[in-house]
């Protein structure tokens, strides 16, 4: 009964197989760029995507069988039928790497903390706290020179990124990130006058949360409202443009939202 009614239905829309082809082909490589370039894509939302055009390629499937009638009906099924498959086929890829928790953005390994000198060079890599604020205060106070700072950090006390993001700023520090610089790292990165996102660089921004962590020199944040009205004003002072500043702490404490290069460029996040 169910499968006559299917039948029905799919006849009712007396469709052409390649103009649902092109309806996939269109949604998945031009639409969906452009989407995520708009908005931030979460898990759920790929999910949801991954389900519509499986719908989809399985529809145009049935469709590109049913083509025959045309003139060239054996031509345009198989140009569909290889279409549909190889779209299926990339979108399953993309929904592996979404739950592969070492492809996908939001797997976060631990990092060792680590602040090092090497030359005009300084590296940090883990969080940051009052003891990497200190290293670079004292490193600089007496009398040494960093041109370079290169960061690879997942956040930390959002006071001693301030901090750290001041020493940045009055030194005229460049900053590099090669790999990824979350949350409180980038108000230390957007500090410098020229500030570099490597090829493989990550950004990831979100809004605060209230609970400090006293061992890792943490202070809570009482008034979060006010704490990141505060950054929002010190983002657009430091060049990035106000939609995005005013963007970034609309993301849950829990999510974290990793721009495109495009994006930060058009936002003045990045200098190149």
């Amino acid at each position: 009964m169910m499968g006559q009614r299917f039948q029905d239905w799919l006849r009712t829309l007396r469709p052409n197989a390649m103009i649902v082809v092109l309806f996939i082909l269109g949604v998945q490589f031009i639409l969906k760029p452009i989407f995520e370039g708009i908005f931030h894509v979460t898990v759920t939302w790929e999910i949801i995507y991954s389900i519509a055009i499986f719908f989809l390629c399985g529809v145009g499937l049935i469709f590109a069988l049913k083509s025959n009638r045309n003139v060239d009906g054996g031509t345009t099924t198989t140009i569909c039928v290889f279409v549909v498959i190889g779209v299926s086929i990339a979108q399953s890829l993309s929904l592996v790497q979404v739950f592969n928790p070492y492809e996908s953005e939001e797997y976060i390994p631990e990092m060792p903390i680590q602040i090092t000198f090497d030359g005009t060079t300084a590296r940090l890599q883990g969080d940051i706290g009052i003891d990497v604020f200190t290293a670079v205060e004292m490193h600089l106070v007496s009398g040494h020179q960093i041109n370079e700072f290169h960061l690879n950090s997942e956040g930390g006390s959002v006071h001693a990124a301030r901090g750290l993001a001041r020493l940045v700023k009055d030194y005229g520090i460049n900053t590099i990130v090669e790999e990824r610089c979350f949350s409180s790292c980038t108000l230390v990165f957007v500090a410098s006058p020229n500030r570099r996102l490597g090829s493989n660089g990550r950004l990831g921004f979100h809004s605060y949360a209230s609970i400090g962590n006293a061992d890792a020199g943490q202070v809570t944040l009482t008034n979060l409202a006010q704490e990141q009205s505060k950054d929002i004003d010190y983002l657009i002072s430091q060049g990035v443009s106000v939609e995005f500043a005013r963007s970034v702490f609309t993301y849950d404490n829990n999510d974290l939202w990793i721009p495109k290069r495009q994006t930060l460029k058009d936002a003045g996040v990045i200098s190149d």
